[in-house]
């Protein structure tokens, strides 16, 4: 792969990204215009936390991607200093929060599902605090891999990354944000999946609710299915690497490649997967001619209020 191809993926990568961040920060501005505080509902807070996660993210890989293309153009300049090294541990940290608002989604249907009768834990005060540890947990549990010195700064990407010859801190940030977070969403899944099962006759008047939760909890976890089978590429090169002890010069794009692809798929997604996200948009199609077009019917499957 040439130089200028390398460019022209780094020019791609911020574009992917530029999306991402365009998309999310008009779905913010358009719930807050158009959701009145006493319409604010916990599936819409909990949504938009993973949009707010998705623009601190962008704005993160914004800076990675201008670096990598400035040092495109001169090649002596160097950023190694500690403020790289934090800018690596953020990033890593924005990448976790964004995993975890799935996790903290999952665990709110749980609540409507299993918890149904007990309002404090779904309650807005509950997800608040939730919102905030999700941010602190993120913090804590990549201060290791900031203390340790993972973050080592690579010349040809001009930036500080956790560098796949670096295999113990590669190991610990992958389980942190990828395995954590699947697990926890599959557990949840499945335990509410054998809750539902295991329902009386009795219960019937909740099975309509449950299976509107159930099938939220499932979408959730498909989408981070398919988020993980974007990561494939990375892990077969990371397998080469391993097999053949060439790190070949390009790995990082690939990695940078399938975040921002992630994120723009994400961002957009996420509307649909929302039904009452959804529904502010199809009910200001007349003002929004953009979001009219995004929202048609032949696009739209009718789950009813979820």
């Amino acid at each position: 792969m040439n130089s200028l191809s390398i460019l022209i993926l780094h020019i791609i990568i911020l574009i992917f990204v530029l999306l991402s961040c365009t998309i999310s920060v008009i779905v913010l501005i358009l719930s807050f215009i158009f959701l009145r505080p006493t319409r604010l509902s916990l599936p819409i807070l909990l949504t938009c936390n993973t949009y707010v996660t998705i623009v601190i993210l962008s704005c993160t890989l914004v800076n990675i991607e201008a670096h990598s293309i400035y040092g495109y153009f001169y090649p002596a300049i160097s950023f190694e200093n500690r403020l790289c090294e934090i800018l690596g541990y953020f990033t890593h940290v924005a990448f976790c929060a964004f995993y975890y608002s799935f996790v903290l989604q999952a665990i709110f249907r749980l609540f409507r599902i299993i918890f149904y009768e007990n309002k404090v834990l779904q309650s807005f005060t509950i997800f608040i605090v939730g919102i905030i540890i999700q941010w602190l947990l993120s913090f804590a549990l990549i201060l290791s891999d900031f203390l340790l010195h993972d973050f080592q700064y690579v010349p040809d990407q001009y930036n500080c990354l956790i560098g796949l010859k670096n295999t113990r801190g590669l190991a610990s940030v992958t389980f942190i944000i990828y395995g954590c977070s699947f697990l926890f969403v599959c557990l949840m899944y499945g335990f509410s999946f054998g809750y539902i099962r295991r329902l009386n006759p009795n219960q019937r008047r909740r099975q309509k609710s449950n299976k509107r939760d159930e099938l939220m909890l499932k979408r959730v976890t498909i989408l981070l299915l398919i988020q993980l089978a974007m990561s494939i590429p990375t892990v077969i090169i990371f397998v080469i690497y391993i097999i053949t002890n060439n790190l070949l010069k390009w790995v990082y794009l690939v990695q940078f490649m399938h975040i921002s692809v992630i994120l723009l798929f994400t961002s957009v997604i996420l509307v649909f997967l929302t039904p009452k996200m959804r529904n502010i948009f199809r009910k200001n199609r007349r003002v929004l001619p953009m979001i009219t077009i995004m929202t048609t019917r032949p696009f739209l499957i009718e789950t009813g209020r979820l």
